[in-house]
């Protein structure tokens, strides 16, 4: 009886930490899908290089303004709610390539406005790890500048965000 107990009680411990490895992010990780930084939104891919270290690349396609940026993002410690939600904060900053074109927005005689832009913001990232544990979501507030000739964009912007996640 002492032999059964001390098996199951072994075979726990494996079990457990077995299920438990698999359940953990491994580093690298790449992400694919869609962010927003209103007015602006587009394709996204994202690298989490480590756990506290992530590069993101967001090609703007949707928007009066087009938008090519890349970021970098600070993540803190990943959280778990009593829910089975599991959710990280980080703050970025950005850096790219924006693109006007008040001519077609307006029906005005004036070629596009291209210039350099920067931002800076926080935000949060979540999943639900029983359900949902490659699909990720994001909530950000930051701030965006770009001046253009004619449009001058500074603005506090809101954004959403999700991604899913490939472990290679």
């Amino acid at each position: 009886m002492k032999n059964n107990a001390f098996i199951l009680m072994v075979f726990t411990l494996v079990v457990g930490n077995l299920t438990s490895s698999f359940a953990q992010e491994t580093f690298p990780n790449y992400q694919v899908g869609i962010q927003t930084s209103f007015p602006i939104g587009g394709l996204s891919a994202k690298a989490n290089i480590t756990e506290t270290h992530s590069a993101q690349a967001v090609v703007g396609i949707f928007g009066p303004v087009s938008s090519y940026f890349g970021r970098y993002l600070y993540n803190f410690d990943n959280n778990e709610s009593n829910w089975g939600l599991s959710y990280r904060p980080y703050l970025y900053s950005q850096a790219g390539y924006y693109v006007y074109d008040l001519g077609s927005t307006y029906n005005v005689d004036i070629d596009k406005e291209t210039n350099f832009g920067f931002g800076f913001g926080g935000g949060i990232e979540w999943h639900m790890k029983e359900y949902f544990n490659n699909l990720k979501f994001n909530l950000e507030v930051g701030y965006n500048k770009v001046d253009f000739e004619y449009y001058k964009f500074k603005t506090i912007a809101i954004g959403v965000g999700m991604h899913y996640q490939f472990n290679l």
